[in-house]
């Protein structure tokens, strides 16, 4: 992508990425590490026509909380699920909007 000077990279996180996670401790500090791996490519692709985004969904309707097995803790019950269908669409047309730095 650097050789043709164009090109792109969404990532995902999550919304977890902003805050510690209890019984998924490894989950959220994962997400955390996806953030700041895609801030840190962002900011060394500027000039260079790729961009580099990095998608941070909140809940996203799907079994990953019960197989997890955190689907009924408190903080899992925030907020009102989005399709995974939705997420992919809404992330990628905003991905699509932006321009390279």
């Amino acid at each position: 992508m650097l050789a043709r000077k164009r090109g792109g990279v969404l990532n995902v996180a999550s919304t977890s990425a902003f805050q510690p996670g209890p019984l998924m401790a490894v989950y959220y500090a994962s997400k955390a590490f996806v953030l700041s791996f895609s801030e840190a490519l962002w900011r060394e692709a500027q000039g260079t026509g790729v961009k580099v985004s990095c998608l941070c969904p909140g809940p996203t309707a799907s079994k990953f909380r019960e197989r997890a097995g955190t689907g009924n803790t408190r903080l899992t019950s925030l907020g009102t699920p989005m399709s995974s269908r939705s997420v992919a669409e809404e992330g990628y047309r905003g991905f699509s909007r932006t321009s390279a730095s």
